[in-house]
């Protein structure tokens, strides 16, 4: 589908405000459920108002997930302005650079992609200043910054809170109506038979109040409609009398397992066509199981704070320059406490314990400061790409405090960067941590280990890290 007829007014209100002589100074596209659909109509949108006016239109494209400081900013949109700028990483020289490099054409448009991370990844005074770029570089109605967002406006407040008293002038995207969304579903299994459109919209109408995204209703649909295919292939029958209530049942397994994201939707098709979507624990190796060692920190970092209290991160990973942390060790208590009540038949009590509570959520902050604390403890270096490097700036500020306390403070920044973002969310995408927040719930990311002990003993061999000594209770 080109473009549904849902999408065409705002996108035709999107190019009359470039074709005008003074543009605003800032646009919101507010694409709610399609967010992906959005970005790609802007993005077309403005390449071909760039070839219309050849020379004298530049866009600019920027996400916060890529350019995730202001140096890095400031660098990709000036050298999209210019290929001969230089990086700057303060904003009086990029406003300066900016005015400078646009002054061979007449209009310039930056489009930020993924608006809505903008809050808490850059920081309050780089965010704030894009919706008054045209005013800051003084020139009024030739700037002009768009947003695509699935976010209103009054969405957009920074981690403390505050928000812009500047407001952007806000195009929604509308929700595709019911045909528009069967004729994509349809399209996407590039199928248009009978059989199809009856399982659209058993399929959509099962699932429309709850999946909104076209995108995602794309994917789970395929999903849908390849099981039906295997079950149309081993059951032979296609009458609708049939068809429909497998159908119906699908969908709401779906709706319970795979939308809340406790299993993907590659692995819930193998699960409905009996093929094990994980390899049997005697397959995997103790020695080598495929993980870098940033991957393996991490998952080792979300396993801890999926089983360890809140409480008792301070007592672990909280040290100083100097001083290493100390564990207190009660395991051996705890466990003779614990077979002293089942001997005693006290088993409601023995059910209380921590051990059978299960993985328990975790914060982001949380898992990418245990992140932090791991590599710190274990030398691990990490360069300005987050990447694992030698512990030799370690051992080269060992003797001195003052650097030595600017390069913890680089590494707890650089632990959270878009590389590190990028590695946790493949974990997500291999099913080895879920994320159990709302997709929309950006400002306080909630996740859970999805990987057993063993498996997670077996990476932590592999890169070497005693994972028993760092539980807080070694019987989980």
């Amino acid at each position: 589908m080109a473009m549904a007829r849902a999408w065409q007014a705002p996108i035709e209100m999107l190019g009359q405000l470039l074709a005008e002589q003074v543009s605003p100074p800032a646009v919101l596209v507010h694409a709610p459920n399609s967010p992906r659909s959005a970005k790609r109509l802007v993005r077309d949108t403005l390449a071909a108002y760039e070839a219309q006016h050849h020379g004298d239109v530049r866009v600019s494209h920027v996400s916060p997930l890529v350019a995730c400081t202001p140096r890095l900013l400031y660098t990709q949109v000036l050298r999209q302005l210019s290929k001969e700028a230089d990086s700057c990483g303060d904003p009086s020289t990029f406003l300066r650079h900016a005015r400078e490099y646009m002054r061979p054409y007449t209009k310039w448009v930056v489009v930020v992609n993924d608006a809505e991370r903008m809050r808490d990844i850059w920081p309050e005074h780089v965010w704030e200043m894009w919706p008054l770029l045209a005013e800051s570089m003084a020139c009024h109605g030739r700037v002009m910054v768009v947003y695509v967002s699935p976010l209103a406006w009054s969405a957009f407040r920074s981690t403390s809170g505050r928000t812009i008293s500047t407001s952007p002038l806000c195009i929604r995207v509308p929700r595709l109506p019911r045909e528009d969304v069967l004729q994509l579903l349809m399209e996407h299994v590039g199928n248009d038979s009978s059989t199809s459109r009856i399982a659209s919209q058993v399929f959509y109408d099962a699932v429309k109040d709850t999946v909104r995204d076209e995108f995602e209703l794309c994917v789970l649909y395929t999903r849908v409609w390849q099981a039906l295919q295997a079950a149309i292939e081993e059951r032979g029958s296609k009458t609708t009398a049939t068809l429909v209530p497998y159908i119906s049942e699908q969908c709401r397994d779906i709706l319970v397992r795979v939308v809340p994201r406790h299993v993907g939707p590659t692995a819930w098709l193998l699960e409905k066509n009996n093929k094990p979507s994980t390899p049997p624990p005697s397959a995997l190796n103790l020695t080598r199981t495929g993980f870098g060692a940033m991957p393996a920190f991490l998952l080792i970092s979300a396993f801890l704070a999926s089983y360890n209290p809140a409480i008792t991160d301070v007592k672990y990973f909280v040290r100083e320059l100097e001083a290493s942390r100390k564990r207190r060790r009660g395991k051996a208590q705890r466990a003779a406490k614990a077979a002293l009540l089942e001997l005693e038949g006290h088993t409601d009590k023995v059910f209380e314990l921590p051990q059978f509570w299960g993985p328990r959520t975790f914060t982001l902050e949380r898992v990418l400061a245990i992140y932090h604390a791991l590599l710190t403890d274990f030398e691990q270096d990490l360069n300005e790409d987050a990447l694992l490097v030698p512990a030799e700036r370690a051992a080269r500020m060992s003797e001195n405090k003052a650097e030595m306390h600017l390069g913890h403070i680089a590494g707890e920044f650089w632990s959270r960067s878009s590389t590190v973002l990028a590695e946790l969310n493949e974990l997500v995408r291999q099913q080895l941590i879920v994320r159990m927040s709302p997709a929309n719930k950006l400002s306080a990311m909630q996740y859970r280990v999805n990987a057993s002990f063993a498996y997670v003993r077996q990476v932590a061999h592999s890169v070497g890290f005693p994972l028993t000594v760092w539980l807080w209770d070694t019987y989980t």
